[in-house]
């Protein structure tokens, strides 16, 4: 994921109150595919942080639909804030 200037995001899990879970984070560079699986994961977890480290990297562009009830999630789960995605 080093050195990617654009990178396509999507969640599975259940994100709706009072039961948020996050069981893949599927992060896609134009050449690759890559599924994490953080399902009970904590936030200091290796494949969490990678995904923390990728996710907030503010020179990356993320392309993510309708990422409202994905960004609350990666926020009250793992302590990831998403930053600059479209």
């Amino acid at each position: 994921l080093a050195g990617q200037q654009i990178l396509a995001l999507e969640l599975k899990g259940i994100h709706l109150p009072p039961r948020l879970e996050i069981s893949l984070i599927q992060i896609a560079t134009p050449a690759q595919c890559f599924i994490l699986d953080v399902q009970g994961k904590p936030a200091n977890a290796p494949v969490v942080i990678l995904a923390k480290q990728t996710l907030e990297d503010p020179t990356v562009s993320k392309i993510v639909h309708d990422c409202r009830a994905d960004s609350d999630a990666l926020w009250h789960l793992l302590g990831i804030t998403l930053h600059n995605f479209h």
